[in-house]
């Protein structure tokens, strides 16, 4: 049996996050598509199973015939900062086409600061995390 490999989707849910953040960091984009490459590894070792790799688990949603996950994972962009210091991203996984995207990224200095969506504002933490992912998915 052949096994399917994790494909990126692109960048269209965090270009205006990436371009506040590109100011801060500008290997953003490379820590994401990182990231993205180590998971991809990890499930084609089938190791995925190992909660560190995917990060932790926000929610579960459907979207028509499509189930996605949503996770969080802490991403290290400057080895001197460590992962407290680095970003955070929100990602998703469609399970159907097996397609990671990148939903949310946010540095964690911006952590419990409020986050402004289609005019209205949300926490980033966790309660406010899945009303911006219910949010966005309204957007589609």
């Amino acid at each position: 049996m052949q096994q399917r490999k994790l494909s990126y989707a692109g960048n269209d849910f965090i270009r205006s996050d990436v371009k506040r953040l590109r100011k801060r960091w500008s290997n953003i984009e490379t820590g994401i598509t990182d990231f993205f490459n180590r998971l991809r590894g990890e499930i084609a070792e089938q190791i995925s199973h190992t909660p560190a790799v995917w990060g932790d688990f926000l929610c579960h949603r459907e979207l028509g015939d499509k189930k996605i996950i949503f996770c969080k994972k802490r991403i290290t962009l400057n080895p001197k900062d460590g992962s407290s210091g680095g970003a955070r991203l929100v990602y998703a996984v469609v399970q159907n086409d097996f397609s990671f995207i990148p939903f949310l990224v946010f540095s964690a200095s911006e952590e419990k600061t409020f986050y402004l969506i289609n005019n209205k504002k949300f926490r980033l933490k966790s309660r406010g995390l899945l009303q911006i992912v219910d949010e966005k998915l309204k957007m589609l």
